[in-house]
């Protein structure tokens, strides 16, 4: 055990130097820190506010939506862990170096699962403590406290559940795992719908939806909020019993998670070097006359990822037939408050974009080819949003295109391609731009997440605010929509020159920076 806690303490103290030793990340971390110091100390100050009401706990709408995203995460997990990829060990080399030591399995499995809840803890407490921007301040400080508790907790669980699971799975009986992981995402996508769906007051359908299921997992979120606190006392056995019971699967699984292990290694090699998991058999070859010169072989070699990529076009088609649900609910919603649900679902997604497509740049830097075309660089970035961007577009303008379809909006359904590219391309280039600005990968998940969702927030604050002028000013919809958009649209290519600068002037130390990493 000595052992492996002098590893584990190394790897730590090296990422740490790296952030003590780099100037630029103190900058990011130390405002970071004090402005999470400051929002939980304004928590304290509940009493200087001329409230006249306090809130002590959930409203049944906000719980049961609560309730509902926990439940489609526990499943999502489950899934995962039905599947052939767990980051157990961090590399085939560490499960080699373990089981050459003589560490006995029940050891090594309690041990992965305390580090898996060191290592990961500190980033969902502070994705947690993001809350006190967001929550009201009506909100007594005992209730942000256990609210706080409460998430933290569920997350524990939701990190320990993922071992167990993937040894259970390949014991006898093991493929109900699976039937549980997706029986527990339906729930939480129903019980997060109904949720939402009341909190924007609809009153048609998630009612009903609630009266047909019975069970609300709502109450027992509120009385974790506001009932008696041994009931988190409770919750915290849920993750202590599953670190508990990681030993008792000891059987052959050294072997099964360094199986594991070299998937994850493979997985990461192939995005790294761009080959496409065909299953079975050799990588068909393209003819060299089909294949486009300069940078717009990077749209042919993602066109071919896509293709025959294992979930590639279904991913695509599922895409497609979402947004295109979506369109279809808001136009047949029998209240507005329905419609507002699928948008802010909708807006959600959209939302996410930049930080997705800051992390896809990862894979093309690291490669040496990228810097020896003859392409501008410019030119090869551009193609690469694009090659990005077309298929989330395509999927999204199935939303405008049954709206205007099915809604009696023509013009809506014939320009539902520009506004979508209007739409993505735009948060792509957000993506990039922030990637440029801050390559690091081990602060990701602390300053540099705040960073880039307050980043969001201010680049789609100018649109939206210029649609609001001039659909007051005017009471024109459409123009509205358009003047945003296009203002939407010129901030996208402005950030784009700026990754553009950015990424040429620091080229070669990004290339290594991603080779190392």
């Amino acid at each position: 055990m000595s052992a492996l806690l002098y590893l584990d303490l190394r790897f730590l103290r090296n990422q740490t130097m790296t952030i003590v030793r780099s100037p630029g990340r103190l900058a990011l971390w130390i405002p970071y820190l004090f402005l999470l110091a400051w929002f939980g100390y304004s928590r304290t100050l509940y009493r200087g506010h001329a409230q006249s009401f306090s809130i002590t706990h959930l409203g049944p709408s906000i719980a049961t939506a609560a309730a509902g995203i926990f439940l489609a995460a526990l499943g999502g997990v489950l899934l995962q862990a039905s599947g052939p990829r767990l980051q157990g060990f961090r590399s085939t080399a560490e499960a080699v170096l373990f089981n050459n030591a003589g560490i006995q399995a029940r050891t090594l499995l309690l041990w992965l699962q305390i580090r898996k809840l060191a290592s990961t803890a500190p980033r969902w407490l502070f994705s947690f403590v993001y809350l006190l921007v967001f929550v009201s301040f009506n909100m007594t400080l005992g209730t942000v406290g256990r609210i706080l508790i409460a998430t933290f907790i569920a997350a524990a669980a939701l990190m320990t559940v993922e071992l167990p699971a993937y040894l259970a799975r390949r014991r006898p009986r093991g493929v109900a795992i699976a039937w549980i992981g997706g029986a527990s995402l339906a729930a939480g996508v129903l019980y997060g719908f109904a949720g939402f769906a009341t909190f924007f007051g609809e009153r048609n359908i998630a009612p009903h939806v609630m009266a047909a299921v019975r069970v609300d997992p709502g109450r027992f979120v509120d009385a974790l909020v506001s009932g008696p606190p041994y009931g988190l006392a409770l919750l915290a056995l849920v993750p202590l019993t599953l670190v508990a019971i990681g030993p008792l699967l000891a059987r052959d699984a050294i072997p099964e998670l360094y199986a594991a292990a070299a998937e994850v290694q493979a997985y990461r090699e192939r995005i790294r070097g761009g080959r496409i998991a065909t299953g079975v058999g050799a990588v068909r070859s393209s003819a060299a006359h089909r294949i486009p010169s300069g940078a717009w072989t990077l749209l042919w070699k993602d066109w071919i990822a896509l293709r025959r990529g294992r979930f590639g076009l279904r991913a695509f088609a599922l895409g497609v037939l979402l947004w295109g649900g979506i369109g279809a609910a808001i136009v047949y919603a029998p209240d507005v408050g329905l419609s507002y649900t699928f948008l802010s679902f909708a807006a959600m997604f959209v939302v996410f974009v930049p930080i997705r497509i800051s992390f896809g740049l990862f894979a093309e830097l690291s490669k040496p080819i990228w810097w020896l075309s003859r392409a501008s660089l410019r030119s090869r970035l551009a193609v690469w949003t694009i090659s990005k961007c077309w298929p989330g577009a395509l999927a999204l303008s199935a939303l405008p295109l049954v709206i205007g379809v099915l809604g009696g909006r023509p013009a809506l359904a014939l320009a539902a391609i520009p506004l979508a590219f209007a739409v993505w391309w735009p948060m792509h280039a957000l993506g990039l731009v922030t990637y440029a600005a801050f390559p690091s990968r081990v602060d990701v998940r602390g300053p540099m997440a705040m960073l880039r969702v307050f980043a969001t927030m201010l680049y789609l604050a100018p649109p939206i605010l210029t649609s609001a002028v001039i659909a007051v000013l005017t009471h024109n919809a459409i123009g509205a929509v358009a003047a945003g958009l296009a203002l939407l649209v010129l901030q996208g290519l402005g950030f784009f020159e700026i990754s553009v600068r950015r990424i040429r002037e620091n080229g070669a130390a990004l290339s290594t920076l991603e080779r190392a990493a």
